[in-house]
């Protein structure tokens, strides 16, 4: 593999197997849900660490508050815990990683998903300049 390819790698995210300052971005997509507000702090902690600066973050979440629990998905039995965040929370939990030019929007659901608000963040990692 070349080191200009692409790496694809499931991790927990609270404890990536990079160095520091590693990645130009992450893009993670409704993972954070599965985890403990506590968690969901240390894991964009570990995403701010492991990003080079000026690296990008993009979250996908659902919005709300509290955990849901659900035994089936699409007819079938499952057992799925989620955490539900808000927008200013998740904000907060990026500002305190060192992340910057955090932005959050959120959109309604579909008819077709899960009836919570869907929020997106983006966030970059705070560029160092040489002096």
């Amino acid at each position: 593999m070349s080191s200009n390819a692409a790496m694809i790698r499931l991790q927990r995210s609270m404890q990536l197997l990079l160095p520091a300052n590693t990645l130009r971005g992450i893009v993670s997509f409704y993972a954070i849900i599965h985890l403990t507000r506590a968690e969901a702090a240390m894991a964009l902690q570990e995403f701010a660490r492991v990003l080079q600066p000026g690296g990008f973050l993009l979250l996908a979440f659902h919005g709300g508050e509290g955990e849901i629990h659900s035994s089936e998905w699409f007819g079938q039995p499952v057992a799925i815990d989620a955490t539900l965040f808000e927008g200013e929370e998740m904000e907060q939990y990026a500002r305190q990683a060192g992340l910057c030019d955090v932005e959050v929007v959120e959109r309604p659901p579909y008819a077709f998903e899960y009836q919570s608000r869907r929020l997106y963040l983006s966030a970059r990692v705070i560029p160092r300049f040489l002096s």
